[in-house]
């Protein structure tokens, strides 16, 4: 990967649908303001010279964005990428239909599918991690959502941390109503 090509790539990382406090579905007004918040964030890359787009096309807030993304692509005409870095090939395998159905149409819009290099595409101890380093080690910008518990998006963000990577945290800009804290 070039560095030009990795200067104008964002990768995301956040939460799955069970850690978010309020339910990600339609008709639901702060999952409509998350929506809302992540086309801005995929927006505001765009408008700073971002054109690729790498998402771990999990549940919850990465398939948001992946859907962000092929919304403004869509509605602008800006040339975009989505490409999909994936753990393993059947990772959706054993999701809700629903959930599996949504991941195949967003997968087949994709314009690359990268896997961490071994496992052959096979899940494998460690796997969900490495996708996430691979993501960070191809990308200039983290869209996360993260509310400070452990994980993957923890992991992500450290990684993106000490990679020196800028990190637009979506639950820190977030109207109070979509945060996590209590404060």
């Amino acid at each position: 990967m070039s560095a030009q090509s990795k200067q104008q790539t964002a990768c995301f990382s956040g939460h799955r649908p069970e850690k978010f406090p309020f339910p990600l579905r339609e008709g639901e007004p702060r999952f409509a303001e998350l929506r809302l918040s992540i086309k801005s964030a995929v927006e505001r890359a765009v408008s700073t010279g971002f054109t690729t787009f790498l998402c771990g096309m999990a549940r919850g807030f990465d398939l948001l964005c992946a859907e962000a993304v092929l919304d403004v692509k869509e509605k602008s005409g800006a040339p975009l990428s989505l490409q999909a870095a994936i753990p393993f090939l059947s990772q959706a395998d054993r999701w809700p239909a629903p959930d599996k159905a949504r991941y195949d149409r967003l997968l087949s819009a994709c314009s690359v599918v990268l896997l961490p290099p071994q496992g052959g595409g096979a899940y494998y101890r460690g796997c969900y991690y490495d996708r996430n380093r691979l993501m960070v080690q191809r990308s200039s910008l983290l869209i996360c959502y993260h509310d400070g518990a452990p994980g993957g998006t923890a992991y992500t963000l450290r990684l993106a941390r000490k990679e020196g990577l800028p990190i637009w945290n979506l639950a820190a800009e977030a109207p109070r109503q979509l945060r996590f804290d209590e404060e």
